[in-house]
């Protein structure tokens, strides 16, 4: 898959299967404050209405709708830049990959939080962020950060969502 569109890492450590609600990677691979967020806005995820389930579903959802079309979009980027010069994956990370990622993380932090899974929730969002940054920035995320943002989607996939994930 070209530059992270969707596709599933995986490491060897054992995940946790309970939601912490840590925002631990947030921080920097030296364990220092990280650079400003290409779509954290600075505050805390909003209160949602929903329930939990409801929330699930809907962002589930919404992450699903978001790959296909960034998968889409990628396709059509690839077949219509055959045969050009250039850093086409630079390109494509740029023009396709990372505005599509900006605008799922929005809608994301629009849909706001279950009562009491702000933390939860707050910690997915957070790593996916990461997880673009450092997909934008070349060469991935140092290996400490990378971890954290590990843990973090797999204590997402605890909390029942599934479909949002790099």
């Amino acid at each position: 898959m070209a530059a992270g569109c969707g596709g599933g890492d995986s490491d060897s450590s054992g995940g946790s299967s309970a939601v912490t609600g840590s925002t631990e990677a947030a921080g920097s691979a030296d364990g220092g404050e990280a650079g400003p967020s290409l779509t954290d806005t600075g505050e805390s995820l909003p209160e949602s209405s929903l329930s939990k389930a409801q929330y699930i579903k809907r962002a589930n959802e919404l992450c699903a709708r978001s790959q296909k079309e960034r998968q889409a979009a990628t396709r059509a980027y690839i077949k219509e830049s055959a045969g050009k010069s250039g850093n086409q994956v630079e390109s494509l990370i740029e023009d396709v990959y990372a505005p599509m990622t900006e605008a799922m993380l929005a809608e994301l932090r629009a849909l706001g939080a279950p009562s009491g899974d702000a933390d939860a929730v707050e910690a997915l969002v957070i790593a996916l962020e990461r997880r673009l940054e450092g997909t934008v920035a070349g060469g991935g995320l140092p290996e400490k950060q990378f971890k954290e943002v590990r843990q973090a989607e797999r204590q997402a996939q605890s909390y029942g969502l599934t479909a949002c994930h790099g």
